[in-house]
């Protein structure tokens, strides 16, 4: 989530949570959470709040539906460390 110059990237389980100031790190180099903790709290707020938005306004699935990926998702998936 970026919210002005901060960027946080938080793990699902909050357990690695990384904050980066892109005005002076735009390579996101250097992570300045434990030096800024406010923000960090700040900012996971922030993202709990937006994500209990789209979990409420999400459409329920029907019972029995299930979801296929294309090949590609699939792949997209695996590249990024999410399916072996």
């Amino acid at each position: 989530m970026a919210v002005g110059r901060y960027k946080l990237i938080a793990d699902a389980d909050g357990g690695n949570t990384k904050l980066f100031d892109l005005h002076s790190d735009p390579g996101e180099v250097l992570d300045i959470a434990p030096v800024r903790p406010d923000v960090v709290r700040d900012l996971k707020v922030r993202l709990l709040d937006e994500l209990m938005n789209i979990a409420a306004n999400a459409p329920a699935p029907s019972p029995g539906s299930t979801t296929e990926l294309t090949d590609q998702e699939v792949e997209q998936l695996r590249e990024l460390g999410y399916l072996q």
